[in-house]
């Protein structure tokens, strides 16, 4: 798990969170103001880890010494005048798949991946610039692919009684945001990975255009759509956290009224359940009740969406990974995740170019689809976080990838950025449902204005209650 850690029972208390009710940016007041410290806001995230993160196993390692040693850097350098911005010591946990000297590194996976290991991630390195105090490693589904079937997935923690689904791949950096185990937390998305467990997990999960931000550092699924994602409380602080990350001045919220939003009625609703339909629905109305227009549109690509997910992504997770490796430890990879790699195992270079072809001209599709509207609004995901028992095969597993993919795979293809939102509910104890926009490729700030407008508008999502955990 790594470095010692103190587990004694809690008696069913869990300690607070230390940004409970705040966002990174009062954090960072209170932290110069002195009225609280890097080391304190540390030492509180690691009792909430001790606390419950042994029934919910969203961490691969918890850097407890190392986390505490830079937390108190980050205090002493305040104390003598020295200030790295709004991120200075603020904890943060990252997906495993990103190199982190002095933490382990396995994709997800028992196969030995130590030779793709290299130097600290870029991301890793411009958060430790820049302050952050990194207090450990998320798990994350094998490879980066789809939930596992052998693999044992976080526990989403909604449900205190029953295990159910968290989200891939960044499932576990959803978990640790969810459970307020960090400020925030970092993951990849190839397809879906951040939105996804973000809306299953009640969190904002954000996912910047390709090349927005440094993907160097890091186990690769692919090369054509990984991109980085961050989960937060709030829209703000993934607003906050974007602009130091890039040096770039501070992100304003757009005002709700004049934005205009396209709305794919077929694909956004016609196969969402209908609690997830409804609450999608009630959040539309308030949004036009401040203005918010909501354009018809007929969203582009959506055929091509098994092409690109069947044989584009594993064509490129192959060629990282290597062939060779791969079915030499055919035995040891969760049957979910072969059944993805295998098309990649048999791609020729030629249908492989034309794939690359074919992203590009859905791409070019997805910008003149863009054409005077802001963003585009669809639910994230159709389902609430089902019961993991639901899935005990292969298929069954296959189902439920296939059925709450779509609307975040495409956003990749298209070569968009998106952000998932938590949708409001009147329902105490309710299961979380994610709003998700999307943006042309490099308008990521303009998409952060966005949800901050829209936040401002159906409200941040809650924390759930741990207690059921400790």
């Amino acid at each position: 798990m790594g470095d010692a850690m103190d587990r004694k029972a809690s008696g069913g208390q869990v300690p607070p969170d230390p940004l409970g009710g705040i966002g990174i940016a009062e954090f960072g007041a209170a932290l110069r103001a002195g009225r609280t410290s890097a080391e304190a806001a540390t030492r509180a995230y690691l009792a909430r880890i001790a606390a419950v993160e042994p029934r919910i196993g969203c961490f691969l390692h918890v850097a407890q010494d190392a986390a505490l040693a830079s937390a108190r850097a980050m205090d002493a350098l305040l104390r003598a005048g020295t200030d790295l911005g709004p991120l200075m010591g603020v904890p943060v946990a990252v997906k495993d798949l990103f190199f982190v000297d002095g933490m382990p590194t396995r994709a997800g996976s028992d196969i030995d991946v130590s030779d793709l290991v290299g130097t600290e991630a870029g991301m890793v390195r411009r958060l430790r610039r820049l302050g952050a105090v990194i207090i450990g490693k998320t798990r994350q589904s094998e490879f980066a692919f789809a939930a596992n079937l052998r693999k044992d997935a976080p526990w989403n923690p909604w449900d205190a009684r029953t295990k159910r689904m968290a989200g891939t791949s960044s499932g576990g950096s959803a978990v640790a945001m969810a459970s307020r185990f960090a400020a925030f937390t970092l993951g990849s998305d190839a397809g879906g990975s951040v939105r996804q467990p973000a809306a299953l997990g009640g969190v904002v999960g954000y996912k910047a255009t390709v090349g927005f931000l440094p993907t160097d550092g890091a186990l690769a699924l692919s090369s054509t759509f990984d991109s980085i994602g961050t989960f937060h409380a709030c829209v703000a602080d993934a607003a906050l956290a974007l602009s130091a990350l890039r040096d770039e001045p501070p992100i304003a919220p757009r005002a709700p009224r004049g934005l205009r939003l396209g709305l794919d009625r077929r694909f956004a609703l016609d196969t969402a359940s209908p609690g997830v339909a409804a609450r999608f629905a009630a959040a539309l109305e308030a949004l036009q009740r401040e203005g918010v227009e909501l354009v018809p549109m007929s969203t582009p690509g959506v055929e091509e969406i098994p092409r690109m997910a069947g044989q584009l992504v594993p064509a490129e997770m192959v060629a990282f990974y290597g062939a060779d490796r791969l079915r030499a430890n055919r035995a040891l990879i969760d049957p979910v995740a072969w059944e993805r790699i295998a098309p990649g195992l048999e791609a020729s270079a030629h249908d492989y170019l034309r794939l690359v072809a074919l992203h590009r001209d859905l791409v070019r599709r997805g910008i003149a689809a863009m054409e005077g509207l802001d963003g585009w609004v669809m639910p994230t995901v159709p389902e609430f976080a089902q019961p993991v028992a639901d899935f005990p095969t292969v298929e069954r597993v296959h189902q439920w990838n296939g059925r709450v993919n779509d609307a975040t795979r495409l956003a990749n293809y298209l070569g968009q950025c998106g952000i998932s939102l938590p949708l409001p509910s009147d329902e105490p104890g309710a299961l979380p449902a994610g709003l998700q926009v999307v943006c042309a490729p490099g308008a990521d700030r303009a998409l952060l204005a966005i949800g901050m407008a829209i936040e401002q508008v159906i409200g941040p999502g809650d924390a759930p209650d741990l207690s059921g955990f400790a």
